[in-house]
């Protein structure tokens, strides 16, 4: 007896009696395409990407510039939305990741897992990398520091970077960069400082290295070409990648006062961050960003260490003391090189330079190690963001 056909469909048939795929009906006729984008913009990244398989239409509106643009600043702008948490992978090379609201809840059972980058790793050739920086879902790593190249972890896409050639007429001392975004050109930089000794050093205002300059270069994601600007020429920064704030690249100076010196994407212009005034002498200091803002870490070795929070940037009247942590009552016997990381509803994410800690600063509790063995730690947001700069315009 012949089937009917309800029953043939019931078997798997995916058109409709007009021999239309369902999923080409479901975007052409019961969505207008204006509410497709709507509910689009609303979803994880995870799930676009699955979606961008199951129809030409969906791919071509989840790959638009338009889209991801408007799904990156709907992301942005979430008070929802947290951060995900990248730090190196104990149990192979690469990184792992957990969204970093689960440290907060539940720091017992902590949800790592490990991203799935292997043709970063081959294209890589296997060889160390250092974590650079991250803007908008795309991290930023150097190849043994000589080949920059940007990963988005959450599409497994990444682009490698022209070879940074090290100037040869000078002694290299060692090499920092940062990354970032430019507001005015709408594009990705990556920035190299070489720090070399320098003949006259009077001409050095640094005092950590005296007699020393830093030769500046610039990549961005559109010229794919080096280019080198002014010299850095406020002694030299410690050796850690600059901090990415609203446009800016921003360093903390190895000299006696622990200047913060500040670069402008756009401009390409140098400026001193002006800082809070202490009341107690300081012995070390750590940057950092939270929530887009900058913030330093000022600390008294044994005794105790005060978070600053610039709230706007640029503004010397907005640094606002967030909390201190009082080391041998709350638990931390040093925090020298302590760098805050996040901060939500009362609790800090703290990374210590080998592991990790949780401190309340509403009750002074604290919870660590929450992970050892972490030699890095970047926080990044998911996003459809490509790495080749042609895909996002």
């Amino acid at each position: 007896m012949a089937r009917s056909g309800r029953e043939n469909k019931a078997d798997g048939d995916d058109r409709t009696s007009s021999g239309e795929p369902h999923h080409q009906l479901l975007t052409t006729t019961v969505f207008p395409r204006d509410i497709i984008i709507e509910i689009f913009t609303r979803l994880p990244v995870k799930s676009l990407v699955r979606f961008r398989c199951v129809s030409k239409s969906f791919k071509t509106i989840i790959s638009s510039p338009e889209f991801i643009k408007y799904h990156l600043m709907r992301l942005k702008s979430s008070t929802y939305s947290y951060p995900f948490l990248l730090i190196p992978s104990t149990s192979k090379l690469g990184y792992r990741s957990c969204p970093v609201e689960s440290l907060y809840m539940n720091p017992q059972q902590l949800g790592f897992a490990d991203l799935d980058h292997s043709p970063f790793l081959i294209e890589a050739g296997r060889k160390p990398y250092w974590v650079v920086g991250s803007c908008d879902g795309l991290i930023c790593v150097a190849i043994q520091r000589r080949f920059p190249a940007l990963w988005n972890p959450s599409t497994r896409a990444f682009s490698v970077f022209p070879e940074f050639e090290i100037p040869e007429k000078k002694r290299r001392r060692y090499m920092v960069f940062g990354f970032g975004y430019d507001l005015e050109s709408d594009d990705y930089k990556i920035v190299s400082i070489s720090c070399y000794p320098n003949k006259d050093p009077k001409e050095i205002r640094g005092a950590g290295f005296s007699g020393s300059q830093g030769i500046v270069h610039v990549c961005s994601s559109k010229s794919r070409n080096w280019k080198r600007i002014e010299d850095f020429k406020y002694g030299l920064p410690y050796d850690y990648p600059g901090k990415y704030v609203k446009g800016t690249l921003n360093w903390l100076l190895d000299n006696e006062s622990s200047s913060i010196v500040s670069l402008n994407l756009g401009t390409e212009q140098y400026e001193e961050v002006i800082q809070p005034e202490y009341q107690e002498d300081v012995t070390q200091k750590t940057i950092g960003v939270l929530e887009d803002c900058l913030c330093v870490m000022y600390h008294r070795h044994g005794d105790f260490s005060d978070l600053w929070v610039m709230n706007e940037f640029g503004s010397k009247e907005s640094w606002t003391k967030l909390f201190r942590i009082e080391c041998g009552r709350d638990g931390f016997q040093s925090l020298q090189y302590a760098m805050p990381l996040h901060v939500s509803r009362g609790r800090a994410l703290l990374w210590l330079w080998s592991s990790l800690a949780v401190y309340n600063y509403e009750d002074g509790s604290v919870m660590h190690p929450l992970s050892a063995d972490v030699w890095c730690a970047q926080l990044y947001i998911e996003s459809l963001v490509s790495p080749d700069e042609q895909d996002n315009h």
